[in-house]
Formats: structure tokens, sequence, C-alpha cells
């Protein structure tokens, strides 16, 4: 009865649910490729020189020849260094008598102290001088500090060295080193030991790893 205030009246809405889409992801590894402009290096370098004055007297080895440690490149005249060592044994024999000499004589006190402290003082100079001179004479060979190539050779027959002069360079080329310059941006996506590959001039890719990251920036 509509005019019954007593009475209710139940109404149902109804109203449509929102529509959900979903979907399902696994997450998987990304592989970002970092591409630096470089140029390829020898693994270490030296720059040998004369550890001793003299001429060079001979060339044993050619500019670009493979060359293993210890293999000899330059030969300085040796002068008269033979016959300073030859006089420097004949002293060392004499002052090794002088020596064991004045010991005896002080083991059974007919000698002081002192006199065999100077024998002793005297046998090793004698020595000193032996020791330096074979020195001396081997350094008139100079030969190759690692295996490599013979990158540079500075002199030639006749050229006369002072000690310290350049006379070659010998390059590492195994394994060859790739130097490449990365962004600030960049520098953080790069580790130690990080895998990377080098594409050369001639297309050939190589593979490597990257083994020094330099704290200062250029």
């Amino acid at each position: 009865n509509p005019t019954d205030k007593s009475s209710t009246t139940t109404e149902t809405v109804e109203q449509a649910l929102p529509q959900v889409r979903i979907a399902s992801f696994s997450a998987q590894n990304v592989v970002k490729d970092l591409t630096l402009y470089g140029r390829t290096e020898p693994n270490r370098q030296a720059t040998l020189g004369a550890e001793v004055s003299g001429k060079v007297v001979e060339i044993l080895a050619k500019r670009g020849a493979l060359v293993r440690q210890g293999d000899p490149i330059i030969r300085l005249e040796i002068n008269d260094r033979q016959q300073q060592l030859s006089r420097a044994k004949a002293l060392l024999a004499q002052r090794e008598i002088e020596f064991n000499g004045a010991k005896k004589l002080s083991v059974q006190g007919f000698q002081g102290k002192v006199r065999l402290a100077e024998a002793e003082a005297a046998l090793v100079d004698a020595k000193v001088s032996v020791s330096a001179l074979a020195l001396q004479i081997e350094k008139t060979t100079i030969r190759a500090p690692f295996n490599g190539i013979l990158n540079e050779r500075m002199v030639e027959v006749g050229d006369f060295l002072s000690i310290g002069d350049p006379v070659a360079q010998v390059s590492d080329i195994n394994p060859i080193i790739v130097v490449g310059d990365v962004t600030e941006k960049d520098i953080s996506h790069l580790n130690l030991a990080q895998v990377a590959s080098a594409r050369l001039v001639n297309y050939d890719n190589v593979p490597g790893k990257v083994r020094f990251i330099s704290s200062v920036s250029n």
C-alpha cells in the first residue's frame, strides 16, 4: 500500500563489475652490448739501454726478429776488461794466501787481530773487484729481457755508446692488449674479468677479458 508509511520497499540494483586483464611475466637476463673504440698495444714493452760504455762491434738480431729471453742482440767491445779481470783474479789469489796466513798466525798467537782484520778486508776488496769486472764483461752483450719482437734498434756497428744510451726496443705481443676509452656513464657497466671481444681492422673478432680499469680519467 503506497500510503502505508510503515511499509518498506527494497530495490536491488545490479552494477557491472570492472573487467581486469592480467598477464604473466618471467624475468630473463638481458645482455647489454657496450661498443668502445680503441687500439691494440703490446702486452709489455722495454727499451734496452747500454749498462757499460763501448763501441758496438756486432749486431746479433735484426729489426722485426722474434727473440727469446736471454738472446743476444748487441755486442760491445770488451777493450782491456779481460786483462783487468785476469789481474784481479791473480790479486784475489794473493789476498787469499795472505788472509789464510794471517789467520793461522793469529790462532797461534803470533799476530794480532788488527792484522787479521786488514787481511780480511783486502780479501773482500779483491773479491768485489773480480765480481765487478766479470759483470762488466757480461754486460757488453745486451740481451732480450723477455720473449718478444725486436721492434726497434737504434744503433749500428761502429756507434759508441755511453751508459744509459738507448739500444733497442723489445715488445711482447703475446697476449696482445686492446686499450679503449669509456665514458663516465658507461664505466659502471665494466668489471674485471668481464668477457669482451675486439673487432680488428681486418674484421677478425678476438675474444678476451677485461684485465684493467683505470682509476684516473683521461
